[in-house]
């Protein structure tokens, strides 16, 4: 915090225990120029409204080290209000040619006798430990500047009061803008107060630490100043009108908040080159800066007001929420590709609502009262962006898995042999990217989880016509790849079935279908190889066209009984799948003959 310092421009209020001389302005023109005159005052001047401003700007600077964005607002509010003011003052119009500086001489005056409420040492008390007598003598301006804030505020409002009274008696009804000229200063000052106000919440999170006693302080005159003026004045005064020094406070929590999140990857561009990872860094130093700063609020700023009975975590809370959703829905609106989606939807679903995001139980952010930290379109939208990334990616990935197959024909690879069956890769493959996928989507939304399934099945119901196709026009058709493609398809009919019940039954079919048309090529590659096997001497010798039961593939018995003839020895040296000796093309229930087993 800086260091107080007082005022020496400005308007200088003082308290009534110190009197001042009657300041009468030289000549009429100074107050036209007073915005180009220098900040000091000189004798038997009064510095006008350029210098008032001037001198608060100064005061807000020194405080906060910049210029607070707020006070022209204030300013124009003050002027605003002020004007609607002078039109309904009693005898505002032309003044009769009599001479002004008596009249402001006398306003001036009669303002440094209207007589402060008797404060005790208790209200008097500063929370920085500052007794009454060190604050006597004191203008208001250095009050504010030192952060004196609860007794800045009574020497302003003991003097609101007494130009409301004034005005009533009709003290001004000749002098409007003496009384203009007075109004202004009581508006300018709480207009400092207000600055202030907001000086000292965006030093709270700060690298120099929390100043819990400014921030009792601050609790205490925004308190005093809702008692003070409850309501507006009934006949729309600009004087004693509420100063909404509450929503002062809550907005600048709001706009401390904003810049603290904006800070989190600053000067880090996030392009599609760089892929998830420069995402995920950026959303990796936002969540660290959020839970650093909560935890400040929660644990050393929020009990410093809750001593006023300040609701100091709450405002928090909604603010750095709001904050985080706004910067969350700008990364979003530069997010490309499908893994920069994910992880901006992951980090929103899974990361930030985690109840362990701010590092303690009694910590947790709660779900209930905080709206949703994207806006349902906004959700939408990504969601939307995600899955058509996402058919995309898994079309790509099943092309994969085709080239992967494709290679191991040409290279002639034999499937291996796995439990006494024979194995391929195929099955697994499909199954891990399918659960790999529905898994990752189910983590952030069940609507989403459902998408993929969707998406998946209709991806793998385009890829088995193509590995059909695509392995019965290659070299590599032989019995144990026949026997390992057959065992996949079962394998994938059984386990997709089993995995995801209502997902996967339109596939049902097309597996099937595979398994067949692979069992079909297998008996007619085996009745083949009957036909070449030399048969000996028998009354059966030329007959040359046996079959098994089934063997044309279409399921019907085209021999008599007595026409089927014995396997040959000789056949029964390959490998056979266990189930054509008597079975058709539809694969029986898994475990019970389905698969094709190498010889023994």
């Amino acid at each position: 915090m800086p260091s107080p310092q007082s005022v020496t421009s400005g308007p200088e209020l003082h308290s009534p225990k110190e009197p001042t001389e009657p300041q009468i302005p030289a000549r009429g023109a100074q107050w036209a120029s007073s915005g180009d005159a220098p900040s000091t005052h000189r004798e038997g001047s009064r510095p006008g409204l350029g210098t008032l401003r001037r001198a608060f700007s100064r005061a807000s600077q020194r405080a906060s080290g910049r210029a607070p964005e707020e006070d022209p607002g204030l300013l124009r509010r003050s002027s605003r209000f002020l004007l609607r003011t002078l039109r309904r003052a009693p005898g505002h119009g032309p003044v009769a040619d009599q001479s002004r500086a008596t009249m402001v001489a006398s306003g001036a005056t009669h303002s440094q006798e209207v007589p402060l409420r008797a404060m005790d040492g208790a209200s008097q008390q500063s929370s920085t430990g500052v007794g009454p007598e060190e604050l006597e003598g004191k203008s208001v301006a250095d009050l504010i500047t030192e952060r004196h804030l609860l007794v800045a505020f009574e020497q302003l409002r003991h003097l609101e009061m007494g130009l409301v009274a004034e005005k009533a008696s009709r003290t001004f009804q000749g002098d409007p803008t003496g009384f203009a000229r007075r109004a202004m200063d009581v508006c300018l000052h709480y207009d400092g107060l207000a600055a202030e106000i907001g000086a000292i919440v965006r030093e709270t999170l700060g690298p120099d630490g929390v100043d819990a006693a400014a921030l009792a302080e601050l609790a205490r005159a925004v308190r005093a100043e809702e008692e003070a003026h409850p309501e507006p004045p009934t006949d729309g005064d600009f004087l004693s009108t509420p100063r909404h020094w509450r929503q002062h406070w809550e907005d600048a929590v709001r706009e401390s908040a904003r810049e603290r999140v904006q800070q989190a990857g600053v000067g880090e561009a996030l392009g599609a080159a760089e892929g998830a990872s420069g995402l995920a860094q950026i959303l990796a130093q936002l969540g660290s800066l959020v839970r650093r700063d909560l935890q400040k609020v929660r644990l050393e700023v929020h009990p410093a007001y809750a001593a006023a009975g300040f609701p100091a975590w709450e405002a928090y809370l909604r603010a750095f929420h709001g904050a985080v959703a706004q910067r969350l829905q700008e990364l979003a609106h530069d997010a490309h590709g499908f893994e920069q989606l994910y992880v901006l939807l992951d980090w929103a679903a899974n990361i930030y609502s985690s109840p362990d995001f701010l590092g303690a139980p009694d910590l947790a952010l709660p779900s209930e009262p905080l709206p949703p930290l994207l806006a349902p379109d906004v959700w939408a939208r990504l969601e939307s962006d995600y899955t058509s990334f996402l058919e995309t990616k898994i079309a790509s990935c099943f092309d994969g898995i085709l080239q992967l197959e494709q290679s191991r024909w040409a290279a002639a690879e034999v499937p291996d042999v796995l439990q006494g069956r024979y194995h391929s890769p195929l099955s697994m493959d499909i199954l891990m990217l399918v659960a790999e996928h529905v898994k990752a989507a189910g983590a952030i939304s069940a609507e989403l989880e459902a998408t993929t399934l969707r998406i998946c099945a209709r991806a793998l119901g385009l890829f088995l016509p193509r590995f059909e196709k695509a392995f019965l026009e290659s070299e590599a058709v032989s019995e144990p790849h026949l026997g390992a493609n057959i065992n996949a398809c079962e394998e994938l009919r059984t386990n997709l079935l089993a995995k995801f019940p209502g997902s996967f039954e339109e596939l049902e079919k097309p597996l099937v279908a595979a398994i067949c048309v692979f069992q079909k090529r297998l008996l007619q590659d085996l009745q083949r190889d009957l036909q070449t096997v030399p048969w000996p001497e028998t009354p059966w010798s030329g007959v040359m066209h046996w079959a098994p039961k089934g063997g044309s593939g279409d399921g019907e018995d085209t021999q008599s009984e007595d026409s089927r003839l014995p396997l040959p020895p000789a056949a029964l040296q390959g490998p056979v799948h266990q189930g054509l000796a008597d079975t058709g093309c539809a694969p029986a229930p898994h475990g019970q003959g389905a698969d094709l087993r190498p010889p023994p």
